[in-house]
């Protein structure tokens, strides 16, 4: 099912679903939709580390013209960074670390994404107690015109004559009567 390379050449796969996501600005169904659908292709170019499935780079291209994004520098990774970060994901693995340079440079501007990633959650929750504060506020509005539209029905029924009676039931009544 997923590319084993069993050849002699050895492939990167450095791209994970949330990579093909991110880079393609959509949401991980929307990936899972597509490789559906070009199921052939994608396992060709992809390969099966324990549970975790990873792209090459001919996926990442195809995804990204696909849903009409350039490639950029960001999301396309040369095959030297490739080696890099599914080395790392091997070491991560294994539970070995690695203290060089890069590894601290993309340390850095993962927390600084996560940070921003921290300030639209933040942001949102507020965003959401505001709007479930103008929902609650609404509720109450309404109940109390549902109660004002109900005491002006009684009202207007109070007003009203009261119902006439049937000329059957008058007539009954003018025999039924006891001298």
């Amino acid at each position: 099912m997923y590319n084993q390379s069993g050849r002699g050449e050895k492939m990167n796969y450095p791209y994970t679903i949330n990579d093909l996501a991110r880079n393609c600005q959509v949401s991980n169904q929307s990936i899972y939709n597509l490789i559906k659908k070009n199921k052939d292709f994608v396992n060709e170019n992809s390969t099966r580390k324990q549970r975790k499935i990873y792209y090459n780079q001919e996926v990442m291209v195809f995804f990204l013209s696909y849903y009409g994004q350039e490639p950029t520098e960001n999301s396309l990774v040369d095959d030297h960074e490739a080696e890099k970060i599914s080395t790392e994901g091997e070491k991560s693995l294994s539970g070995s670390s690695s203290t060089d340079e890069p590894a601290t440079s993309r340390i850095k501007a993962l927390e600084s994404e996560i940070e921003r990633k921290d300030a639209e959650i933040t942001r949102l929750n507020d965003l959401l107690t505001t709007k479930e504060a103008e929902r609650k506020e609404l509720l109450t509005q309404n109940g109390a015109l549902i109660l004002t539209i109900q005491q002006l029905q009684q009202e207007k029924m109070l007003l009203l004559p009261a119902p006439r009676k049937p000329i059957g039931e008058k007539i009954k009544g003018l025999f039924n009567r006891k001298t």
